[in-house]
């Protein structure tokens, strides 16, 4: 080890001033050594508590694809990311303003997420029920659904349940009485894209602004 070998180096020294000297300079070389390599092995941990700590924020995310419809499964993750965020806050010495901006910055990734994730869905159940996109001016493919127990959305291909207006949508051929009917699923899901670009312009910034917008009473 390093000791051994200072003290067999200053063995090869007559006793003195220089071998006194010697060994105060290979103590220092090797309180130096050992420094260096101790913050080394700090970063190296640190380094991999960063990264944990974000692959778990990731993960969380994706997990998150399929719970819209779970509120218990969905908050139940968002508990356990604000948990790990707390304790990443405790170990690195972050400040309360850390903590309010990464657990809002998760939950509003995680309401995305979920909330893409139940779009899609919405989607697939209306190419499965209606067919493969086409063209309005084609030959009309929309099933009459009639009083069956698909849902509201489904019935209307309006999948963000828009509401109807003196000024129709793309594609729209009507309503319910309440909410905008069209002719084709894709009429209704760009209808939906477009309505939800509009909501920056309307005020509503956030996930759950839009989502408490667009979800019916």
């Amino acid at each position: 080890n390093m000791q051994q070998k200072a003290q067999d180096l200053r063995g090869t020294v007559p006793d003195g001033d220089a071998r006194q000297q010697l060994s105060f300079q290979l103590q220092q070389s090797i309180q130096s050594f050992h420094n260096q390599a101790r913050r080394y092995e700090v970063g190296q941990f640190q380094q991999f508590q960063d990264e944990a700590f974000t692959s778990g924020n990731s993960l969380a995310v994706t997990q998150s694809t399929g719970l819209y419809n779970d509120n218990p499964a969905f908050f139940g993750l968002v508990k356990q990311r604000f948990d790990a965020t707390d304790q990443y806050a405790d170990v690195h010495g972050k400040s309360e303003e850390w903590r309010v901006q990464q657990k809002t910055q998760i939950k509003e990734q995680m309401g995305q997420q979920a909330w893409l994730g139940d779009l899609a869905q919405k989607y697939s159940d209306l190419l499965q029920i209606n067919g493969e996109p086409g063209d309005l001016n084609g030959v009309g493919r929309v099933v009459a659904h009639g009083n069956s127990g698909a849902a509201r959305g489904l019935r209307n291909n309006n999948p963000g349940n828009i509401e109807a207006g003196s000024t129709p949508w793309e594609g729209q051929t009507g309503s319910d009485g309440r909410f905008a009917t069209f002719a084709t699923p894709e009429h209704g899901i760009r209808a939906r894209g477009k309505n939800l670009l509009s909501y920056q312009r309307q005020g509503y910034y956030t996930v759950s602004e839009i989502v408490n917008r667009w979800a019916p009473a």
